[in-house]
């Protein structure tokens, strides 16, 4: 390994782990212009094992997917990221980490919560604004609990 590359590596990484966590963040506090700047402007989303055929969209549309179903009036959320695996190869990595997702809404009928486990495998791109998710995969949902009708669909 050249001298400096497994520092490199480390940082990468980190920097990687900092884009799910800032997703993360833009998701609970509804903040979309955040959701937007983490991708490149197309990107391959493959949410097929939701049923949702896998497509090469604009970041925009997907943007406004995740905006959509997070739109009900009082919803509260929670994303959680953890048991990352990160590999970099030069400019390009690949992110699989687990996701809590968990949405309340007080008092709505048929229950005020909602929980998703599921796994992602993200690729990532290295740019001049630093790394971007370029894929979204949802590889395996787990298992969910509770009213998914809390999400807007």
């Amino acid at each position: 390994m050249p001298k400096g590359r497994g520092f490199t590596v480390c940082f990468d990484k980190e920097a990687i782990r900092e884009v799910r966590y800032l997703w993360a963040e833009g998701l609970d506090h509804q903040n979309w212009a955040l959701i937007k700047s983490l991708m490149v402007e197309q990107i391959d989303a493959d949410f097929s094992v939701s049923g949702v055929p896998a497509q090469r969209v604009p970041s925009d549309m997907l943007m406004q997917s995740f905006q959509h179903n997070l739109s009900r009036p009082g919803l509260k959320t929670q994303h959680i990221f953890s048991n990352f695996r990160i590999t970099v190869n030069g400019d390009q990595a690949t992110c699989t980490s687990y996701q809590l997702a968990q949405h309340y809404i007080q008092g709505f009928a048929g229950g005020e919560e909602f929980h998703l486990r599921a796994e992602y495998e993200d690729q990532l791109t290295r740019t001049a604004a630093g790394w971007k998710i370029s894929a979204m995969k949802l590889v395996a949902i787990f298992y969910v609990s509770g009213n998914p009708g809390i999400l807007a669909g």
